[in-house]
């Protein structure tokens, strides 16, 4: 890698879930993803979907969408 960086992941309020979303895609296929975690950064669930073919963000808005799906 040419540079690294440094993530750090705060949680969310106290009683609160936070989704975390990201969406990718090639020029074979596209695909989108998501994961939950509550106050404690516990694992809460997550999702992971295939697309098929389509671009950068056609899969990360379909990866939005399916979390606020989730979410309802």
């Amino acid at each position: 890698a040419l540079v690294i960086k440094e993530v750090i992941w705060c949680p969310p309020l106290s009683n609160w879930i936070k989704g975390n979303t990201d969406g990718v895609s090639t020029n074979i296929s596209s695909s989108c993803g998501g994961i939950f975690r509550n106050c404690q950064a516990d694992f809460v669930g997550c999702f992971a979907k295939n697309l098929g073919t389509g671009t950068t963000f056609q899969a990360e808005l379909a990866g939005v969408m399916r979390a606020i799906e989730i979410a309802h």
